[in-house]
């Protein structure tokens, strides 16, 4: 009998041992009030601590960013990768002068119908395009901010690229320069988004008959008299 009686004490303190542990833990009924009789348990400061970071973690969005410079590689890979579908020839880097224009693009397309100059921009977050003159307004992490125009300034472009063409031989070559977003994440909102690119988009245009059918321009020989036309590096000549 009292070996009975000390088996069921033993059942009984470790079945109390493990409900007590786990009301302690907060894990049960009745945790919150053990708690206010016991007090605080070593080691509690650092499991709030940890709840509390895991919390924050949890609310904060994502750092937004501008373009890096692996979206600016992507972007000239499919450009690469277009221009030989397509026919065309692409001249990159697209900075090009004739001694009294310049242009400071990342590349020009030359297809068989036109000359197609890609002005891009690194802006992430949202870029508010609302008119066609004027800054435009960047918001990333809570900050709005006003940023060039990419309108505005792919037209000043358009014109060195134009006189640029001219210099070349080619004064009769359509002309045409987009404005490219590079970063993949970047939200364009506004009247005048349509009128801007990301890659994917730009890529769809360039597929076009406007842009790439069949047309009087020879891609190569175009796009080897303006490589010529590349600034010298100091030290290089040829």
């Amino acid at each position: 009998m009292e070996e009975l009686e000390k088996a069921l004490i033993i059942v009984l303190a470790v079945l109390a041992g493990f409900f007590i542990s786990r009301a302690l833990s907060g894990r049960g009924k009745g945790g919150t009030v053990l708690r206010k009789i016991v007090g605080r348990l070593p080691g509690d400061a650092r499991r709030e601590k940890r709840a509390a970071e895991e919390q924050k973690e949890k609310k904060a969005p994502p750092e937004e960013k501008n373009s890096s410079r692996n979206d600016v590689l992507d972007l000239v890979s499919m450009l690469v990768s277009t221009a030989r579908q397509i026919g065309g020839t692409l001249v990159y880097p697209g900075v090009l002068t004739d001694g009294t224009h310049t242009t400071s693009l990342i590349g020009v397309m030359i297809t068989k119908k036109m000359a197609v100059g890609l002005n891009v921009f690194g802006f992430g977050g949202k870029v508010k395009a609302d008119r066609e003159t004027g800054p435009w307004t960047q918001t990333m992490n809570g900050v709005t901010k006003q940023i060039p125009n990419p309108l505005e300034r792919s037209a000043g472009q358009q014109k060195q690229l134009e006189e640029v063409l001219a210099s070349a031989g080619f004064p009769d070559i359509p002309v045409r320069v987009l404005p490219v977003f590079t970063s993949k994440t970047v939200v364009l909102t506004g009247s005048m988004k349509g009128r801007c690119y990301k890659s994917e988009s730009l890529k769809a245009l360039l597929m076009q008959e406007e842009y790439s059918g069949d047309g009087p321009v020879r891609p190569k020989e175009t796009g080897k008299k303006l490589k010529a036309m590349m600034p010298q590096k100091e030290g290089r000549s040829g």
